[in-house]
């Protein structure tokens, strides 16, 4: 077990961090969060981010760095399953922050000869992404719509995104009328019982915030996608040990007959 899984596994089970609580909505559980808009965070994730990219760490996950690379293998096989299928890779990352998951797998990415990696952010990530991240096949939009106009998307990525938007079923609502040929959910909280949301409250050591994040019943997810995409793989993170949820990715094509 690596470091960052060793971390992640940590951070879940502290008894004053991690989840706390279960609420009936999004509103219930915001009173009792600080949110994580402060300027303080966006610093850090900037900061983070530009020591990657000099070479100063292998890859950061929440502002914290990593000396040591650590890839996620099941992601890494979807988007090579894509690449050879298609002879290209143009992936849409919802939420991606300043480039996160590209920059922790570019080793393996960088083989893939046809690919743009293209992240929608808030306005201020965006906005940095643009002015301060130099790496020529990442690209930032501040709108989904606006992505898909300037890039031949062909999989929208949704790693650990859905939980923190107050309306998760519309934004994937509006993916799924975006027509991606590719869906891929990764590292969800699943639970066997109805959805709830519970509050998110991070160590200090990281940054000091607190917010409202989403635990999916897995078979209304998986209902609500089926219509148009075929499942065609899954996995449970094991190592991410949480009593609430299991952590899952989910690898999804748009079935035969829903290209138009």
């Amino acid at each position: 077990m690596t470091l960052y899984r060793n971390l992640k596994s940590f951070l879940l089970n502290l008894k004053y961090y991690g989840y706390k609580g279960t609420y009936h909505s999004w509103q219930q559980a915001n009173k009792q969060c600080s949110g994580y808009n402060d300027d303080a965070i966006f610093q850090k994730v900037l900061a983070a981010t530009l020591s990657v990219q000099k070479g100063e760490a292998a890859f950061e996950r929440d502002t914290v760095l990593f000396k040591e690379p650590d890839y996620e293998w099941f992601l890494l096989g979807c988007l090579q399953d894509i690449a050879i299928n298609e002879k290209q890779l143009h992936v849409a990352d919802f939420g991606g922050a300043l480039g996160s998951t590209y920059f922790q797998h570019k080793r393996f990415l960088s083989a893939i000869q046809n690919l743009s990696w293209n992240i929608i952010e808030q306005e201020k990530l965006t906005q940095a992404g643009m002015s301060e991240i130099r790496e020529p096949r990442l690209n930032f939009y501040q709108d989904l719509d606006a992505c898909f106009i300037s890039q031949a998307v062909n999989v929208v990525l949704l790693r650990c995104v859905l939980p923190y938007l107050e309306n998760p079923y519309q934004w994937l609502q509006k993916i799924l009328d975006l027509k991606p040929k590719y869906l891929i959910i990764d590292n969800n909280p699943f639970v066997d019982t109805d959805d709830f949301v519970s509050v998110q409250k991070v160590p200090p050591s990281i940054y000091k915030a607190s917010y409202p994040a989403w635990f999916f019943n897995r078979n209304k997810m998986m209902a609500f996608v089926s219509g148009d995409y075929e499942l065609i793989a899954k996995y449970k993170y094991d190592w991410l040990v949480n009593k609430k949820c299991s952590y899952e990715g989910l690898y999804l094509k748009r079935e035969k007959g829903f290209f138009g």
